[in-house]
């Protein structure tokens, strides 16, 4: 309990200077099946591909490996087969629009409805890490259909890091940071002005459609943020602290999507709008690992992390909240099974690591809401990973 104060206590300072910002903008991290599948807990224990998005102590692990590509995919929908054949139903032209209206209205008040993308590429590790990718998520919630919000958030960032092993008395201390350089583009919108996109409309209907979507408001802007990460290891037990997100205030304008595309294809100037400053909190993430008998014919691996203590002091969430576990096994080498505990949340998933290809899928369910149990939201995820 002393540690957990003192790693709040300097969340707080780090942290005070931002809270009186007007306008703070949280991050938008890929979510991967890996990590939802260990219950979110492989930030400041992550490693390979994950360091971009994690620890950039990772950048210092022994040799290199080349990503390229690395994608992910996942979908907001709670994990059953009801809800399966509603999404079949109303993507396959099946149900009537009386039908599809029904279904979107029990996915969206039941767990919302949503998804997401990520690729990229890079190279990580032998004390070098840099990489690009694009991120986008939308996701809606509400208590109706009609009365639902979209949210959307898209994100492109190109980051270049280093990292610096030291061995000392038989232990492995890895040191990494990193600059990221990005642009971010946000925006809301009723559920409603999509509906027509999910409800089998004729192409006309969706042309008029897609003009309205565009014609909604986006806010984006260009910024930069600095991370910084350590590790040390002994033997099977492992620690790692991060902190991500230290960024100086910078600005974004509000237009329409129609204007935030244009300005992008006309060279990646902003679009003319209303400007404000947006700032991000920084996040601090401490875990530690135990991995016993790494490379045997089963080879287990738990993860406990604690993450975004801001959070405690920003939005008074629960101080277990911030908990992450996760136990990883994997057999011969090439299989993997995984399950989590994510903030009161259990989260299942697997996978399968060939000599360059990687593919792990996940069932998972997060916490939205300030405690556990408040505003769970449940959902699928997959990877592809092409690795040298």
């Amino acid at each position: 309990m002393k540690r957990l104060t003192l790693i709040l206590v300097i969340a707080a300072l780090v942290a005070a200077p931002l809270l009186a910002q007007d306008s703070v903008i949280a991050p938008l991290d890929p979510k991967t099946a890996r990590t939802l599948g260990l219950g979110g807990a492989f930030v400041a224990m992550s490693d390979g591909y994950g360091s971009l998005f994690g620890n950039p102590a990772g950048f210092a692990d022994k040799g290199g490996h080349l990503y390229i590509p690395t994608a992910s995919a996942w979908l907001y929908v709670a994990p059953s087969s009801a809800n399966i054949e509603k999404l079949e139903s109303i993507a396959g032209g099946t149900a009537t629009p009386e039908e599809s209206a029904a279904a979107l209205d029990e996915l969206i008040t039941g767990n919302g409805i949503g998804g997401g993308a990520q690729a990229g590429i890079a190279w990580i590790g032998g004390g070098l890490g840099i990489g690009l990718s694009a991120v986008a998520d939308a996701y809606a919630v509400g208590k109706t259909a009609l009365g639902a919000v979209l949210d959307v958030d898209t994100s492109v960032q190109a980051v270049l890091g280093l990292g610096l092993p030291l061995e000392l008395f038989g232990l492995r201390l890895q040191l990494g940071g990193d600059i990221r350089a990005f642009y971010r583009a946000v925006g809301t919108m009723p559920f409603s002005e999509v509906a027509g996109l999910f409800l089998g409309t004729g192409s006309g209907e969706e042309t008029d459609v897609m003009a309205t979507l565009m014609a909604q408001p986006a806010t984006a802007g260009y910024g930069v943020a600095l991370d910084l990460g350590a590790s040390l290891q002994l033997g099977a037990f492992k620690v790692g602290l991060a902190v991500r997100d230290i960024a100086p205030p910078f600005e974004m304008v509000t237009a329409t999507y129609q204007d935030v595309i244009d300005s992008l294809a006309a060279g990646g100037q902003l679009p003319a709008g209303t400007a404000d400053t947006f700032s991000m909190l920084p996040n601090i993430i401490v875990g530690g690992s135990f991995r016993p008998w790494k490379g045997g014919v089963l080879d287990p691996n738990l993860v406990v992390e604690l993450q975004d203590p801001v959070s405690v002091i920003r939005d008074k969430a629960s101080v277990w909240g911030l908990l992450h576990v996760g136990a990883e096994v994997r057999a011969l080498g090439i299989f993997v099974g995984r399950a989590g505990l994510n903030e009161g949340w259990i989260s299942l998933g697997g996978g399968i690591d060939l000599a360059i290809v990687k593919i792990d899928a996940a069932v998972f369910t997060e916490e939205l809401g300030r405690r556990p149990g408040d505003a769970p939201r449940s959902g699928f995820a997959i990877d592809a990973t092409i690795r040298f």
